[in-house]
């Protein structure tokens, strides 16, 4: 699910990083692409989705993979890096949860990127 709310260039950059890890271009990262991509995509693994050392990083692919179908669709990738970033603009787990089922307060997003991505 898209947020209208999220700076084109943000959403870019988060795009180009999940079609960097979909090394063999079917739409979706597996839980091989995530494993061999972690060391080389440390930094933007963690600023988008958390996590301090690469095996933390590693471990987060269960909980991005929600359906548990083994790999990341662009939909699970987007909620979670969005879900990420309002954590970070200061919201609790259930107004994160309600906001990505619904929209985004522009101002909390914006902080929660200018925080996480620098």
């Amino acid at each position: 699910m898209r947020c209208a709310c999220l700076k084109p260039r943000w959403l870019q950059v988060l795009r180009e990083l999940f079609d960097k890890l979909d090394k063999n271009g079917d739409g979706r990262v597996s839980s091989a692409e995530w494993g061999k991509a972690v060391g080389a995509n440390k930094q933007m693994l963690s600023k988008y989705f958390g996590g301090e050392t690469l095996k933390e990083i590693g471990q987060l692919f269960k909980e991005l993979d929600v359906n548990g179908d083994g790999s990341l669709s662009w939909g699970e990738f987007e909620a979670a890096a969005v879900k990420r970033m309002q954590r970070v603009a200061g919201m609790t787990e259930a107004e994160s949860d309600n906001v990505v089922a619904t929209s985004v307060s522009k101002a909390a997003i914006e902080k929660g990127i200018k925080q996480a991505v620098g």
